[in-house]
């Protein structure tokens, strides 16, 4: 018997919740103009929004829509942002409560998982069986029955009122089908509609090798045979209770390599996905290039380049480092970037105040009033040179600064600094400084 939970729409409605729902919608955004524009009148506004939330009458807006090619083409459908404050609001509340449902197995668009432990997971089914089932449904979020899913939500929650928004947003969409990319609530609401085929596969297959990412998931087992059998229930499961169609499903051995999460993966070892290895290696040039010119800025250039490494260390990928050389590009680019600042020491400010500890200053409200980017001693674990940034924070009028070798600050630093300043908090997650 699924336990069903009532008496949320209170504390979704509340001011405290709303307020968390625009600081959560607004992150990264607070330069766009529909979110400076909320914020001007930001008490006004999220009392219209409160108000319309305890009568009953608001309705999801109309949506934008936006084809993008990345790394397919998909329609992205976009709301104004009084409707993204709204679906944060409402998954504030049951996020928590929807992702206790789900299974260990399944990473997308939970906190803690994603698509390298997805991607690990998958390491270990493949040193440990002989076969794999791989499957993916077509243009899943499109085909998404609401009435099915809109039945899903009925059972787990009972307040009448938050199945109204519920209700409103699912069907937000004309056509009985879709839920729209772009959307808060279709990450969420995806994985509640996909968690039907997780726990058929747990608890009615008895499959223990399963995982999936979003729409895409495999099953391991040592019996191709057995596997055979999974194909042609779950086939029928998805036709019958979700109203899906497979665009995929093959059962290979793993010796050929499980193509999952951007990497194939073999026994012993992983590599990068030929087609993303094949458009790094045709654009990692011409971003060379513009670094060395100027053309692209040192920020954008590093940026680019240690997204890229970052990406192609969870593979073995000595010879794909060795035969594009991006070390190489990176060292030569980022040393011309050196003698630069160098050169122009003499026209940038001393930074001002004591040298603290950055461990001493997490989750605290802070000013950066300055900054600048120096070469460090040092080299990473993979032995490249590291640059560090110092920066220059004011707190209760008393100013301090920090040195620091994290690339994930030195990107977010530069990015969001302006003439005015940046407040903000330096926060730890998942292991990586940022900001917030």
């Amino acid at each position: 018997m699924v336990k069903r939970h009532g008496n949320l729409y209170g504390r979704l409605c509340s001011w405290d919740n709303l307020l968390l729902a625009h600081q959560r919608a607004a992150r990264h955004k607070k330069k766009y103009t529909e979110v400076m524009q909320f914020e001007d009148n930001l008490e006004e506004n999220l009392k219209e929004l409160q108000n319309e939330l305890i009568t009953c009458t608001y309705h999801t807006g109309e949506y934008r829509q936006k084809i993008i090619y990345e790394p397919k083409e998909r329609t992205i459908y976009i709301l104004h942002y009084k409707h993204r404050v709204a679906q944060w609001a409402l998954m504030n509340i049951v996020e928590p409560i929807i992702e206790k449902m789900f299974i260990k197995d399944t990473y997308s668009c939970i906190k803690n998982r994603g698509m390298h432990k997805a991607s690990l997971r998958t390491t270990q089914f493949v040193n440990s069986c002989k076969y794999c089932l791989k499957m993916d449904i077509r243009k899943f979020y499109p085909s998404v029955d609401q009435d099915i899913l809109y039945s899903l939500v009925e059972r787990k929650f009972k307040d009448k009122k938050l199945l109204y928004l519920f209700k409103d947003i699912i069907y937000s969409y004309p056509g009985g089908k879709n839920m729209p990319i772009g959307n808060l609530a279709s990450q969420i609401l995806g994985n509640y509609y996909m968690d039907r085929l997780d726990k058929f596969v747990k608890e009615v297959l008895k499959c223990k090798c399963y995982v999936r990412y979003c729409d895409d998931f495999c099953l391991f087992s040592n019996d191709k045979e057995e596997l055979k059998n999974f194909k042609y229930r779950i086939t029928d499961f998805l036709d019958k209770e979700l109203k899906l169609t497979l665009s995929k499903c093959d059962i290979f051995p793993v010796s050929r390599g499980v193509d999952f999460m951007g990497y194939r993966h073999f026994r012993g070892y992983n590599l990068i996905r030929k087609s993303t290895a094949k458009r790094v290696k045709r654009q990692l040039p011409t971003i060379y290039k513009k670094g060395l010119s100027g053309e692209l800025s040192v920020g954008r250039f590093r940026s680019t380049v240690d997204s890229i490494l970052g990406w192609i260390d969870w593979a073995d990928s000595y010879n794909f480092i060795k035969s594009t050389k991006i070390l190489q590009y990176r060292s030569e680019v980022m040393a011309k970037f050196s003698e630069i600042a160098t050169e122009n020491d003499k026209n940038l400010r001393k930074l001002e105040g004591n040298s603290v500890k950055i461990e001493d200053w997490l989750d605290k409200p802070i000013k950066i009033t300055g900054y600048r980017i120096e070469p460090s001693k040092f080299n990473d674990n993979k032995g490249r040179p590291k640059n560090r940034i110092g920066f220059e924070f004011y707190s209760e009028g008393t100013p301090h600064v920090i040195f620091t070798s994290s690339g994930n600050l030195i990107y977010l630093i530069q990015k969001y600094y302006t003439k005015e300043g940046l407040e903000c908090k330096i926060v730890k997650r998942n292991g990586q400084l940022c900001l917030e």
